[in-house]
């Protein structure tokens, strides 16, 4: 037997190369199939394949966006061509449009044709630091409210008309940005337009944030143009949601927008909401089924006066409503809601004496002194305000855990409770006799759990009042469900809870000042590269771009240009 040559044995054949420099190699991805036939997958039906897209699409939509977004269509497109041709000719998978930089208009436009002139769309503008390249100091808002204005224009021209919006959700930490978003948008038509999510980050500095509320109040000529005189034009809103906005912005004038909604949410920055003024604003909307308030930082001498009128909301089901200090302010608005189809209620509070969140309770059961006179409905009697009461958050109500009457005093005038998200020293009072809540069936326990938890849910057990599931948060979880707990118990795992969101730019970038992708942020690209438009892309020849329309910091102001001070009316929109 002789020696095989050397020329007899194939060398193999060198594969594709990660490119240097961000550069896109030439061709195509090899791998690339035409299609994967030995995947049980491939063999659906075109129609069921994209359903499972779509649900796919949805499920990445709900994660929080705290790194470079990919959506789940950016991901499909590079496993074979049959995937790639099925989702870029289903405009359904292209209807979410997440901008959080500067325009990479080549990408950002051919993302946008995937669309039709008739999809209605998603809109989530992130306006933070990576957008406006910079800080957002109140000397350069004008220059953010002129990109902010560019922004929306090239989202109309290239297909995203308003018209087609179905929903819109922006966030900033410049509220005039937010200002000008609604003026332009607002007399628009945009029938399609049904839900509207609108949050400004404040700073962290408590006084610079307080100062930036007042100066973005202090042009009343830029809310002329976001209060129109008629309505033919205006969106036909049922769920609106402001965070943090400045009260003296949406209380300077009625907003047409809020009125006739099913679903408020309403957190303000700093000033506090008078009761006349939240009184006049739930008038305008009879049909609401869900509510979400909370004052703001400073306490308004006037917030707590009483308007003497209770507002009917025959068909609310959800009630949320936080106070920082003033616990008269919640009293206030706790008397002016008739409510009594009412199934879930959440207290929440940050500061406040023990004694008088008794005297809050006292109200929900009916025996507050003086309730207030019916003003434009039939007359009803004061009785117990939630008596269809189903679900209760006290997770942040409790002022001292040293005070266990309150929740003892809370349960006892809520029997009907099914559902109940609470801390420690609640949970204690469900221990027995007597048997608080003979209903409940699930608990949420909120922060870290008690050592006796176990010992908590057998006693109920042997009692006949078990409760059958239990949910507790993602960071405490695996410490918890350690210990002994009853084997009969459905364990839910919860995610961790959200802190406030603020704003800081000086601490969200990396030493060097800019925001690398070096795996410290929580991501590493695992598909494809960073080109030169800051979007991701795959192994794929020029023409087959599939990035999201993402903002990259490319634009930069010359010291010509002078865009610096509150020269507000040199942007027109």
């Amino acid at each position: 037997m002789g020696k095989r040559s050397k020329s007899s044995t194939p060398k193999p054949k060198p594969g594709p190369s990660k490119p240097k420099s961000g550069k896109r190699p030439k061709g195509k991805y090899p791998r690339l199939r035409a299609t994967n036939a030995e995947r049980a997958i491939n063999k659906l039906p075109p129609e069921l394949l994209l359903r499972i897209f779509i649900i796919g699409d949805e499920e990445e939509r709900a994660k929080p966006a705290r790194v470079p977004y990919y959506g789940f269509q950016d991901l499909v497109v590079r496993v074979c061509t049959h995937w790639r041709n099925l989702a870029i000719n289903s405009p359904t998978l292209w209807t979410y449009i997440y901008v959080s930089r500067e325009l990479s208009h080549e990408s950002a436009a051919l993302y946008l044709s995937r669309t039709t002139r008739t999809s209605l769309l998603d809109i989530n503008l992130e306006m933070m630091e990576d957008f406006f390249e910079g800080d957002c100091d109140p000397d350069s808002w004008s220059s953010k409210i002129y990109l902010a204005k560019k922004t929306i224009d090239f989202l109309v021209e290239n297909g995203a008309s308003i018209s087609q919006w179905k929903s819109l959700i922006a966030r900033s930490g410049v509220p005039q940005v937010l200002y000008k978003i609604l003026e332009h948008i607002h007399p628009q038509s945009a029938p399609s337009l049904k839900f509207l999510s609108v949050q400004w980050l404040p700073r962290l500095d408590s006084f610079r944030a307080m100062q930036d509320e007042t100066l973005s109040v202090a042009y009343s000529h830029m809310f002329d143009r976001v209060y129109p005189e008629t309505g033919d034009k205006l969106p036909q809103l049922r769920h609106v949601q402001f965070k943090a906005i400045p009260a003296d912005f949406l209380f300077r004038k009625p907003l047409p927008m809020l009125a006739g909604l099913t679903h408020l949410e309403l957190t303000l920055a700093f000033n506090t909401i008078t009761h006349s003024k939240l009184c006049t604003l739930l008038l305008a909307n009879p049909r609401l089924q869900s509510l979400v308030i909370g004052d703001g930082f400073v306490n308004d001498p006037l917030a707590g006066e009483s308007t003497n009128t209770r507002v009917a909301l025959p068909e609310l089901r959800s009630l949320s409503l936080s106070w920082r200090s003033s616990i008269s302010w919640a009293r206030g608005v706790l008397n002016m809601i008739d409510a009594p189809g009412i199934e879930s209620l959440k207290l929440a509070c940050e500061e406040s004496e023990w004694e008088k969140v008794l005297e809050l309770i006292d109200q929900i059961a009916g025996d507050s002194d003086s309730p207030p006179a019916i003003a434009h409905n039939q007359p009803q009697s004061r009785q117990h305000m939630c008596p269809s009461l189903r679900t209760l958050d006290i997770s942040t109500l409790l002022p001292d855990d040293d005070c266990p009457d309150i929740p003892r005093k809370l349960f006892s005038i809520l029997p009907g409770i099914t559902r109940l998200s609470a801390g420690g020293i609640a949970l204690a009072a469900l221990r027995g006799p007597p048997w608080f809540l003979p209903h409940l069936k699930h608990v949420d326990v909120s922060g870290e759990p008690p050592e006796d938890l176990g010992r908590i849910l057998q006693c109920r057990i042997d009692g006949g009042f078990p409760v059958t599931s239990i949910g507790i948060e993602q960071q405490h979880f695996d410490s918890a469900t350690g210990d002994t707990l009853p084997a009969s118990l459905t364990l839910v795992r919860l995610p961790n809870p959200v802190e406030q969101d603020y704003y800081e730019f000086e601490e969200e970038l990396d030493d060097d000042g800019f925001d690398d992708f070096d795996g410290s942020d929580g991501f590493e690209p695992e598909f494809g590269y960073f080109g030169d438009d800051g979007l991701g892309h795959d192994w794929l020849s020029d023409d087959d771009m599939i990035g999201f329309p993402g903002f990259q910091p490319h634009y930069v102001y010359s010291d010509d240009e002078h865009y610096h001070g509150n020269d507000y009316d040199d942007y027109e929109w």
